[in-house]
């Protein structure tokens, strides 16, 4: 999907970077973001290009909610309405090059441009002398193009020199694109940048950023001092040949060790194979084991390429050159995000409510986990400031429980806001308030459940459980007592609740209703009164509990005892299985 927005600003001229972001709140948060297009206005026929190609998800690709996105140029915002016909007319391209300036005392600056098409390529060399330079030429044979290479400098240089922009006009099809490079050239450095050529209506190809790591053998001298390059082949194309020293340095490979370099490219596809060039001054013999390329780009994967050989052994050239190919590919389809600090089980919390009464009533809050639940922690304000809330290694929060210690309120308590932060692993948990009243509309009840959303994992579903109570039929075996149930499950429990019926009535079946976060598979209930004396004891039969909507899939608690601190063992509550 494309959405469209329009923004309001004084001209920003020759745009530079776009700043994106999301609050990350709910579950599926995350997107999975292609590219920003940024045009003057609506009527304009060009448009600035800013690709990501990536998650902005706090668990996937970049584990970040907010990117900053620099341009790659400007591109046609519709196709020429005469391409198809002029498409195989002549014509040339006429590139306009821009960059900073050179004094008139300086050397040229000598570059090469390559440019990459679906049938071929061709290399046209540059001899930079001032501010903006012109080359025409037709590229032909080369097919559509779909990327442009920039490498150099071929000469010394006495001072950086900055690459702006390139402008390309074909004059047979009017096609037209600019690109934006923004890259320095600096003395004693060989560099090699490249962009996707920008067509109207196409999807630019992504520039990846291509992780690679060096492993070197341990075995003994197989550490090496010297000049080294690389290129990256792929079944689009290759990344160009990327010294991994400095014209003024060596490079080492230790021992044992593994050296990771990072390589920006457009997407090359497939890999295939790697060139490893390699030169000793003092005729070092270099251990490679193997090369492992890690693509950041979604889906992410790795590429082995296995050497375990020897480069530069027994060699009478002064450079040499080893193809590798690919030996195994991985892909994972998620890379999530492991917090590296352990959590101690700290959280800042927020709750924000209004209709709240005057007397504020005492509130308890209990947190769930995949491994336990905390403590009954009172909540210390209901007005948005923070407090701390202790909760333990109670492992993935799932839910968090208000429970209310006094007498039932006369209305619900509107909650706006809940949100917890970790103090030690900074993870946030938001959860949804949406038309939510604390302890029920007309504040009856006496917990509320509201379950964990995150952008990585589903919250658990709310449930509607229907609990049939069956009174014995024995003498006096009703009640005028408040009867209070908790239930329990695989995913927790439902905290103590008390039973929204007026009285329980000899041989009388009554049933109430119940909201919870889903307790999975039940296993129990613990069922009680505390009233003691006349007319408080309770002979319960059983309680019968199933879904709403699912009266197929019922779970039957026999009890058959007194709840009567003055009969039998006069306890006035039962663990029921």
């Amino acid at each position: 999907q494309v959405d469209l927005f329009l923004v309001e600003a004084v001209s920003l001229s020759h745009l530079q970077k776009v700043v994106i972001g999301h609050d990350g709140e709910g579950y599926g948060a995350g997107m999975y973001l292609k590219m920003v297009t940024v045009k003057e206005s609506q009527d304009s026929d060009k448009e600035w290009v800013f690709p990501l190609w990536n998650w902005l998800d706090t668990h996937l690709g970049l584990c970040e909610t907010v990117c900053e996105i620099a341009a790659v140029g400007r591109r046609l915002t519709s196709s020429p309405k005469l391409l198809e016909i002029n498409m195989k007319s002549s014509g040339i391209w006429i590139m306009d090059i821009t960059g900073s300036d050179l004094n008139n005392e300086e050397d040229p600056i000598y570059l090469s441009f390559i440019f990459y098409g679906n049938l071929s390529c061709k290399k046209l060399p540059l001899e930079v002398t001032g501010k903006a330079i012109q080359i025409k030429d037709e590229l032909a044979d080369i097919g559509s193009i779909y990327k442009v290479q920039v490498t150099g400098p071929h000469s010394k240089l006495k001072q950086s020199w900055h690459l702006d922009l390139l402008h390309m006009k074909h004059t047979g099809t009017k096609e037209e694109m600019y690109l934006a490079f923004d890259c320095w050239f600096n003395p004693n450095e060989d560099k090699c940048v490249e962009l996707p050529a920008l067509y109207a209506d196409q999807e630019p190809l992504p520039v990846v950023e291509y992780a690679v790591h060096l492993h070197t053998g341990d075995l003994k001298k197989a550490d090496a001092t010297g000049e080294a390059y690389l290129c990256i082949q792929g079944e689009k194309s290759d990344s160009g040949k990327r010294w991994l020293n400095s014209r003024n340095s060596l490079i080492t490979f230790a021992r044992g060790q593994v050296d990771v370099f990072k390589i920006k490219a457009v997407h090359l596809g497939k890999l295939n194979q790697v060139l490893v060039g390699f030169k000793s001054i003092k005729k070092d013999e270099w251990f490679l084991e193997k090369i492992v390329i890690k693509e950041v780009l979604y889906p992410f994967s790795a590429h082995v390429f296995v050497h375990n050989d020897w480069i530069n052994k027994h060699s009478k050239k002064d450079f040499v050159e080893v193809a590798i190919p690919l030996k195994e590919k991985s892909v994972t389809s998620l890379l999530t995000k492991n917090f590296d600090t352990k959590s101690r089980g700290r959280w800042q919390t927020w709750v924000h409510c209004t209709q709240v009464p005057e007397d504020v009533p005492d509130i308890q809050v209990v947190v769930f986990g995949r491994r336990g639940k905390s403590p009954a922690q009172k909540v210390q304000n209901l007005n948005d400031n923070p407090f701390l809330l202790t909760v333990g290694d109670i492992g993935d929060v799932t839910k968090v429980s208000f429970v209310l210690s006094g007498p039932c309120l006369g209305r619900g308590i509107k909650l706006h806001k809940l949100q917890l932060k970790d103090l030690d692993t900074k993870q946030e948990l938001g959860f949804h308030t949406e038309a939510r009243c604390l302890f029920g509309e007309d504040g009856s009840e006496t917990v509320t459940e509201l379950a964990t959303v995150r952008p990585d994992k589903p919250p658990l579903r709310e449930v509607l459980y229907l609990i049939t109570v069956h009174t014995g039929v024995l003498p006096a075996s009703g009640t005028d007592a408040d009867v209070f149930i908790t239930v329990f499950g695989e995913q927790g429990d439902s905290c103590k609740r008390r039973l929204r019926h007026s009285n329980f009535e000899r041989g009388q079946v009554c049933t109430s209703e119940m909201r919870a976060v889903d307790l999975g598979q039940l296993s129990k209930v613990l069922v009680e009164h505390h009233d003691v004396g006349y007319g408080a004891g309770w002979y319960l039969d059983q309680i019968v509990i199933h879904e709403s909507g699912k009266p197929d899939g019922q779970y039957a608690f026999l009890c058959q005892q007194w709840l009567d601190s003055g009969v039998g063992d006069a306890q006035t509550e039962r663990m029921l299985k």
